[in-house]
């Protein structure tokens, strides 16, 4: 009935309590979501290069190709200035640890 007390104490399974996945099989999904995203990124901007060939006359596509272009290049250079001050890591040999700014990073990774 509704609302009884249940007076039976049941054994509780070890076993089939709810186990957590391990992180390996977590980043390796993250890693499936990121990339998926990345792919999906690049293919939706293929696809509207394609619709504003097809729109713009040829020199105000290129015009658009230029401030694309342009627009790229300082906001990479604007990354280099004002990111975060660069991350010591450990160099291989002799234990010593070296610096790398971050345009080295943008141009590494």
């Amino acid at each position: 009935m509704i609302g009884e007390k249940s007076n039976s104490t049941e054994a509780i399974d070890i076993n089939n309590l709810h186990q957590p996945e391990p992180l390996s099989k977590r980043v390796v999904r993250g890693g499936i979501w990121v990339f998926a995203l990345r792919i999906t990124t690049r293919g939706l901007g293929f696809i509207r290069t394609i619709i504003l060939a097809r729109l713009l006359a040829p020199e105000d596509f290129g015009l658009l190709g230029i401030a694309t272009l342009s627009i790229a290049k300082l906001d990479c250079i604007g990354n280099s200035f004002f990111s975060p001050p660069p991350k010591p890591f450990p160099l291989k040999g002799e234990g010593r640890v070296g610096v790398v700014t971050r345009f080295a990073q943008g141009i590494l990774w």
